[in-house]
C-alpha cells in the first residue's frame, strides 16, 4: 500500500512537472516571437534612419548651394560689374 502510495506521489509529481514544462516552454516561445519582432522593427528603423539621413544631407546641399546664390545675387545687386565699354 505504501508503495502504491509513493508511487501515485511520483504520477502526480510527473504531471505538474509537465505542466510546468509546458508552462515555461509557451513562454520562452513568446518571448522568442518577441524578439523577432524587436529585431525585424530594429532593421527597419535603421534604414529609415539611414534614409531620413541621407534626405538631410540633401537638404543641407541645397541650403548650402541656395545661400551661395543668394550672397551671390546680393553682392551683384549692391555692386554691380562695371562696364568700360566706349560708345
Amino acid at each position: 500500500m505504501r508503495k502504491q502510495r509513493q508511487l501515485h506521489e511520483m504520477q502526480s509529481q510527473v504531471a505538474h512537472l509537465r505542466g510546468l514544462n509546458r508552462q515555461l516552454f509557451d513562454q520562452l516561445n513568446l518571448v522568442v516571437h518577441g524578439r523577432d519582432r524587436v529585431i525585424a522593427e530594429n532593421a527597419y528603423l535603421k534604414e529609415e534612419l539611414s534614409l531620413l539621413r541621407l534626405q538631410l544631407n540633401g537638404l543641407e546641399e541645397e541650403k548650402k548651394k541656395s545661400s551661395s546664390t543668394s550672397l551671390l545675387i546680393r553682392t551683384l545687386l549692391e555692386d554691380p560689374p562695371c562696364n568700360h565699354a566706349q560708345f
